[in-house]
């Protein structure tokens, strides 16, 4: 029996390396702040491009660093399974998904259509309009800025605050759907995509000077 002091056990140090871990909660929570912000941009009938380019940069930045973590995992000696490598794409697949069915129009839209079927019915209340008449559109329908409206014929067009860069962009009211006459100097080659119920969203260029 040994009468000298007895050495503690040395603890192991296992080194850390927060590169090569899986995103936790508060890395989710940065990646799903400007996936956010694309489906908010993506919610008007044209698009909010600041806010698309700023949230977009940054998304491209976060994947960047996820992927170059995801690589310092999977080259660890010690790797272990993770599912929460998988959170990050889903979500960005997800937001993909849904930015090309155009959901985020079609939910913020459909929270304002009463509104937007009161305004129509108002403007053909008195019958249709025989050439391109300009209304008398409340400041904001829902959440959506209205900056001028029209009606041609039983149709009502209504242009959005936000546009779509140089081109114009809103709804429009269309009993009999699109027609190729409501072409002129404010409405150039306008596209259109059905929002339901006579609705659709559109984006048309605008002559300059008019």
């Amino acid at each position: 029996m040994s009468d000298g002091p007895i050495d503690p056990v040395t603890p192991v140090v296992v080194e850390r390396r927060p590169w090569g871990r899986a995103p936790g909660r508060w890395g989710h929570l940065g990646f799903a702040l400007p996936l956010g912000a694309l489906l908010w941009a993506t919610s008007y009938p044209g698009i909010d491009l600041v806010v698309f380019v700023l949230a977009a940069s940054l998304v491209a930045v976060l994947a960047i660093v996820w992927f170059v973590r995801f690589v310092a995992w999977f080259r660890s000696c010690h790797r272990r399974r993770d599912g929460r490598w998988a959170i990050a794409p889903i979500m960005l697949m997800a937001v993909a998904l849904a930015v090309s069915l155009h959901l985020p129009l079609r939910a913020r839209f459909g929270l304002a259509k009463e509104d937007f079927d009161n305004f129509a019915r108002a403007a053909n209340a008195a019958g249709p309009s025989e050439d391109w008449t300009l209304l008398q559109p409340p400041d904001r329908i829902g959440s959506y800025g209205i900056v001028r409206a029209y009606q041609a014929g039983r149709n009502v067009i209504l242009f959005e605050a936000t546009g779509k860069g140089l081109d114009n962009a809103g709804f429009a009211y269309l009993p009999e759907g699109p027609d190729a006459t409501l072409t002129n100097v404010h409405f150039e080659d306008p596209h259109f995509r059905s929002l339901g119920g006579k609705w659709y969203a559109w984006t048309a260029g605008e002559e300059w000077g008019d």
